[in-house]
């Protein structure tokens, strides 16, 4: 579990990423479907391909990201070493540039440019 800093600036990113996304302050929820990229002990796994992402922010401290992997192609995703929802209290996530999130721990990347 990721330090309440840490955590907080995670949660954060994700709540002004669905603010983009939906244009207003107001939602706690946005769907988009993103680029993503994603490397697995630093070895690239995915390469800027089109998937289904999924952002919340529960209303408390912690946010959730849920990528789609499997309704895109990628069913063995977590033979990859990927993980189909990360949250913000176990993953770093940091904005990276205007509409892109890094989410990150100590085994795997993963770029969203939404």
């Amino acid at each position: 579990m990721l330090d309440l800093v840490t955590a907080g600036k995670g949660t954060q990113a994700v709540k002004e990423a669905i603010w983009e996304i939906n244009g207003h302050r107001k939602s706690n929820y946005a769907e988009v479907i993103a680029d993503i990229s994603a490397s697995v002990r630093g070895i690239k796994v995915i390469e800027n391909e089109k998937i289904g992402v999924c952002l919340e922010f529960d209303g408390t401290n912690y946010s959730i990201i849920g990528i789609l992997w499997d309704d895109y192609g990628h069913a063995d995703y977590k033979e990859m070493g990927l993980y189909g929802e990360m949250k913000t209290q176990f993953n770093i996530v940091k904005k990276k540039a205007d509409r892109t999130l890094i989410v990150q721990d100590q085994f795997y990347e993963i770029e969203i440019k939404y």
